[in-house]
């Protein structure tokens, strides 16, 4: 039916129908117009539902800085879908964002793995609160990366391992479900990497930006 109504609509573009015919009118309903109304109530979901992860995040971290490292995965992991997607051309239906919205829980949850442990890490390293204040090194942010590198992976391979016979029809397929299942498959397998090498590259420059940011304060409050 969404190939029908995108054919009639390029032919009445095409033969320049309405500016031929200034009294023809054209309404596509039906549903297509359903599609619309639910893709409004999917934008929805998707809003609530990343607010109210960040604000949780925030009150977990004590932070505004670190909640959006973890979330910054999130539009990664929609690229894994497009790129997915586009390889096999399927297209992005309805179903498949609302896969999009499963995926975004997976997704946080390998980040906040990671940066929880990062943060230990820091806190390990001193008694004081001037020790665990101090930003690790490069080194020590790879190696705490590297300990958490075995359970990230072992738990999206076997999620990803669950998916599978479901996206790909193994066994058996259900079209009903299987974009939604096959846009989490993708999803996680391209977010898991994201997680795993850019997240520890955000946190290194995120500990860059808060020494620049209080020098900055220092050197402000000593001129005044």
């Amino acid at each position: 039916m969404e190939k029908i109504n995108s054919d009639l609509a390029n032919f009445i573009d095409q033969e320049n129908l309405l500016h031929r015919f200034p009294g023809m009118r054209v309404w596509f309903g039906g549903e297509l117009e359903q599609q619309k109304a639910a893709l409004g109530n999917v934008q929805f979901a998707f809003l609530i539902c990343v607010i109210t992860i960040f604000f949780v995040l925030v009150i977990l971290f004590n932070s505004l800085t670190q909640p959006f490292l973890i979330m910054i995965v999130i539009p990664f992991g929609m690229s894994g879908i497009i790129i997915g997607f586009s390889l096999q051309g399927i297209e992005m239906s309805m179903l498949a964002l609302i896969g999009v919205l499963g995926l975004i829980g997976v997704l946080v949850n390998d980040s906040l793995v990671m940066v929880a442990s990062l943060n230990r890490l820091k806190l390990e390293k001193g008694t004081d609160l001037k020790q665990r204040a101090r930003h690790l090194s490069n080194q020590e942010i790879a190696d705490g990366a590297g300990q958490r590198l075995r359970p990230i992976v072992i738990t999206s391979l076997t999620t990803c391992a669950g998916l599978f016979p479901t996206a790909y029809g193994i066994a058996g397929s259900n079209p009903f479900i299987t974009p939604m299942v096959m846009a989490m498959f993708w999803g996680i397998l391209f977010g898991t990497l994201m997680s795993l090498i850019l997240l520890p590259c955000l946190f290194a420059s995120e500990q860059d930006m808060r020494k620049l940011f209080w020098r900055v304060i220092g050197k402000g409050r000593k001129k005044g």
